[in-house]
């Protein structure tokens, strides 16, 4: 049982060095400086409390108007948020869309990007913000023909209190991993909070292939659908600066929090990327490698010590994942909240993983398994 501890630690840490060489390989800045035609997709779905503040960030880019179109795709919303954006976005170019027979997320973009006047996709949520240069700097990252996926950086928006430091250091830690996987070639992540496509490739990939049938994970299956396509001639890249991040609200409650990440592994089992698979079960075992040392330490079968070097020696090494994307992400995280996330995260990756199993996960009021046999 100690030769399978020290294989579980030795094939996890040697991961995590690859991700953060992965990070160090990343291009600090865009190079192209021509302004290109763009489509800013945002799918919503009773979002009038957050429409107004998206739409001010959306309004004050520092990026060519004229080049811009916004496509707003209401997803049966029953409140005021579409009249926000016919109100506020009265001057500018934009389509106000809305679903009718069809529902969800996967549903939305769709519709959205067919709907979209130009070539050039970007995707944000209703519920996000972002700096006056975000469009510019995600743009500079693009090349024609030489990008086929580009993944932008996504935060939890800072606040008061040691919950959210905590889900600010996690958050960031599936960051900084999305990005060093397309460091090392490897992509696996991506979030549609910010995420650019061409639409022709978008529109060209089979249905099948972006699992429009499972209501969640409309940007990991269409980067899993972009590898399967493409190979290892797939065009990921990451747009790996400050001015091209985009903040999103954390939970407010274990209760959120709880069914968001339940909401996030119940996808996994669709997954067909070998890669990908191997990450989760590799990142899986590191950790309950802990439990695994804990109990061989109370049979009496290995020494506290062992546990306690693996311990730390993971910690380091997670906090350094972490803090090799600090050239664009700038969020003032720290090693007491990295080492309390350590402390917590075995107990929290084993309860996700059963609970995914046990409850079907909600999102805006639906169960999400309601959409598997709608679309």
């Amino acid at each position: 049982m100690i030769s399978l501890f020290l294989l579980i630690s030795i094939s996890y840490l040697a991961l995590i060095f690859a991700f953060i060489l992965g990070n160090k390989k990343l291009k600090n800045k865009g190079s192209s400086t021509k302004e290109l035609s763009v489509s800013v997709l945002i799918p919503f779905r009773n979002e009038e409390g957050n429409l107004g503040n998206l739409t001010d960030d959306l309004l004050n880019q520092t990026y060519s108007k004229e080049k811009i179109e916004f496509v707003f795709v209401d997803d049966h919303s029953v409140d005021r948020g579409a009249e926000i954006v016919k109100n506020k976005m009265k001057d500018r170019t934009v389509q106000l869309l809305s679903l009718s027979k069809q529902e969800g997320k996967k549903a939305a973009i769709k519709f959205g990007v067919e709907s979209a006047s130009n070539e050039i996709i970007i995707t944000t949520d209703a519920d996000c913000r972002m700096s006056r240069n975000w469009l510019k700097a995600m743009l500079s990252y693009y090349q024609p023909g030489d990008t086929h996926l580009l993944l932008g950086p996504v935060q939890f928006v800072r606040e008061k209190g040691l919950w959210n430091r905590l889900l600010r250091t996690e958050f960031a830690a599936l960051i900084s991993t999305t990005s060093a996987a397309v460091g090392i070639k490897n992509a696996f992540m991506a979030n549609g909070a910010n995420l650019l496509f061409p639409k022709a490739l978008f529109l060209s990939l089979k249905q099948d292939k972006l699992q429009l049938n499972v209501a969640s994970g409309d940007d990991v299956f269409l980067l899993h659908a972009i590898k399967q396509k493409f190979g290892k001639k797939a065009k990921v890249h990451f747009a790996a600066e400050p001015s091209a991040m985009v903040s999103t609200s954390a939970p407010k409650s274990l209760k959120d929090f709880i069914s968001q990440r339940i909401r996030w592994a119940s996808k996994s089992k669709y997954y067909r990327d070998s890669f990908t698979k191997l990450v989760g079960f590799l990142i899986f075992l590191g950790n309950t490698n802990l439990v695994l040392g804990l109990v061989l330490f109370v049979s009496s079968l290995m020494s506290i010590k062992l546990l306690i070097v693996y311990f730390m020696i993971k910690w380091i090494v997670d906090s350094l994942l972490i803090f090799s994307a600090k050239k664009w992400n700038n969020q003032h995280l720290n090693l007491l909240d990295t080492f309390l996330l350590s402390l917590l995260y075995p107990l929290y990756i084993i309860s996700i993983a059963l609970l995914s199993l046990l409850f079907k996960p909600k999102w805006k009021g639906r169960k999400l398994d309601y959409f598997d046999s709608k679309q």
